[in-house]
């Protein structure tokens, strides 16, 4: 560990458990894969790991490789450039006062941003419209800059975090007006999902409306489609 580049180690300190455990397991071995967070320190989301690394300031460099015992393929994380540390971002998240939590709950009718169902605020998280990764915390405070975030179900927060991360402007380009005209930061009015050209469309079925769902379930099965396409031919069949 004392071999270690010197500011890696101290914001390894300000860590919390999980990025703390990549970073010192880079520091001991040079790298750490997927199956080694997920084998070894029980992180079923391996990305979300390197992702908290990346949000504490300390580049990540991403690369598939074959896993030895298995033969299957799974990322391996090492650490990048520490001369192009993104100043911006060194402190990492911040935490969301509890007035502007409730400011941006209400000003969504605390709905979901991407599907539209309500919660509670207990169950809705708050995200970046355009990923933190990408942009990061641009002003100091909160109170001018709402429209920025959103409110986000933990599904849909889960999905972005999937699509986001295998995004070549997030990996790669940095872009934030590519991110602004993305389904994942603007769900109401966007032009691509993480670049690639396609429209999406949310449906949630709740209490009574279960029923629906279970007789459209029955129907797809027995012409053998999953509920969604079968949502689609049925709509094209009665255009």
């Amino acid at each position: 560990m004392s071999t270690a580049d010197p500011r890696i180690l101290e914001l390894s300190k300000k860590l919390g458990k999980r990025p703390r455990s990549v970073v010192e397991h880079i520091i001991k071995y040079g790298s750490v894969s997927t199956t080694e967070l997920k084998d070894i320190y029980g992180y079923d989301h391996a990305p979300r790991a390197a992702r908290d690394v990346r949000e504490a300031g300390i580049p990540l460099v991403t690369k598939m490789v074959k896993n030895q015992t298995t033969g299957k393929k799974n990322a391996e994380y090492t650490f990048g450039d520490l001369d192009n540390l993104r100043n911006d971002i060194l402190k990492g998240r911040k935490n969301f006062p509890i007035k502007f939590k409730k400011e941006l709950y209400e000003l969504h009718d605390y709905k979901c941003a991407v599907c539209n169902a309500e919660y509670s605020s207990r169950v809705l998280q708050i995200d970046h419209r355009i990923p933190f990764e990408v942009a990061g915390d641009k002003v100091d405070t909160f109170a001018n800059n709402i429209e920025d975030y959103m409110p986000l179900c933990p599904s849909d927060n889960r999905n972005k975090s999937f699509s986001c991360e295998s995004c070549k402007n997030w990996l790669e380009m940095h872009n934030s007006d590519i991110c602004k005209s993305c389904y994942w930061a603007s769900p109401e009015n966007y032009e691509h999902i993480s670049m690639v050209k396609e429209k999406r469309a949310e449906l949630i079925f709740r209490e009574e409306e279960l029923n629906v769902y279970e007789a459209l379930t029955e129907k797809a099965q027995l012409v053998g489609e999953t509920v969604e396409d079968y949502i689609v031919n049925l709509i094209k069949k009665n255009k």
